[in-house]
């Protein structure tokens, strides 16, 4: 190694910035220039050890505030890493040990033809069922609400809670209460209806975006054909007339009566002939057969009837006998 490549690995040296292996080839090289008299001729052999001395010393203070930043390089990790497991560790605990939601068993009932089903649920509503329906509803409600789901046909008195709404969904239609009295006719859930006996409801259609409030005596009527759902002022009593089988007629007009047995007897009456439509209708009729009130309003209104093949009542009006 020339001198002039000498000098800047001295200065490194003299910094104490050297490695190893460049520390014992700058002692090798500084002793034979010191030798040839071509380095720090002025100096005697106790000035250069001395000077060596001094060099050794700043590089071992370098030495040594390198290992300690090291030290505390390696000892921030640690804490960091220390500080990402304990969080972890709090999080999966509080994971494992959170009070878990208790799970919510399903009740299903079903009613066949003529059938109808009298439940009280775990609030205290009761609910009539009626023929060729079923019920969803879980054996206990959670803390927050009360829902349940319905097809076919249900007489419901809520018990009042206003922290836990009552919500029956019927196909695309969700009726929520917070306690009322009321009936729901979704046999076909492309056409669904509610009627408030007391109370107040609300029906909203998630299909077409679209909600109605209803208070006692009001009807609404869902129709997914028609993307829309209409009010109208009803007497509640027809239509829960089913329930009891109890039927009273005010000179009501001869085709509002069929809809009444309709909804009463879960059947279907097709008016084929439209001559007795607006014949006024005044009777009581107290649990009968759908037969025996067909048979006595025809004391009353002209029509003859038949079930056709498939059950449905073909009804052919000839008039009303005043």
């Amino acid at each position: 190694m020339k001198k002039e490549e000498f000098i800047p690995l001295a200065k490194k040296y003299n910094e104490g910035l050297c490695s190893p292996e460049e520390q014992v080839l700058y002692e090798k090289i500084y002793k034979e220039l010191v030798q040839e008299g071509s380095l720090a001729p002025n100096w005697d052999e106790a000035q250069r050890e001395q000077k060596r001395k001094t060099i050794l010393s700043r590089i071992e203070i370098k030495r040594l505030e390198q290992h300690q930043e090291k030290i505390r390089n390696r000892n921030r990790v640690w804490q960091i890493a220390a500080s990402v497991i304990l969080l972890i560790g709090i999080g999966i605990s509080a994971y494992l040990y959170k009070p878990q939601e208790p799970k919510i068993n399903y009740i299903t009932k079903s009613t066949t033809e003529g059938q109808r089903l009298n439940l009280t649920l775990s609030d205290g509503s009761v609910i009539v069922l009626n023929s060729n329906s079923k019920l969803t509803y879980p054996e206990k409600f959670s803390a927050t609400s009360r829902e349940i789901t319905l097809q076919g046909e249900a007489y419901f008195e809520v018990m009042r809670n206003s922290a836990k709404p009552f919500s029956v969904s019927s196909g695309d239609v969700v009726t929520t209460v917070l306690g009322t009295s009321f009936n729901i006719r979704a046999f076909d859930i492309e056409n669904i209806e509610v009627t408030v006996n007391s109370g107040k409801v609300k029906v909203a259609a998630n299909a077409i975006g679209k909600e109605v409030v209803l208070s006692k005596g009001q009807q609404a009527n869902y129709s997914k054909h028609l993307g829309d759902i209409t009010t109208n002022e009803v007497n509640p009593e027809w239509y829960n007339s089913w329930i009891s089988k109890s039927l009273e007629f005010d000179l009501m007009p001869f085709k509002e009566v069929v809809k009444i047995l309709e909804h009463t007897y879960t059947a279907k009456v097709q008016i084929r002939n439209s001559a007795s439509n607006e014949c006024l209708i005044r009777g009581k009729y107290e649990d009968e057969k759908l037969t025996n009130v067909l048979d006595g309003l025809q004391y009353v209104v002209k029509f003859d009837y038949h079930f056709d093949e498939s059950g449905v009542i073909i009804i052919d009006g000839n008039g009303c006998i005043n």
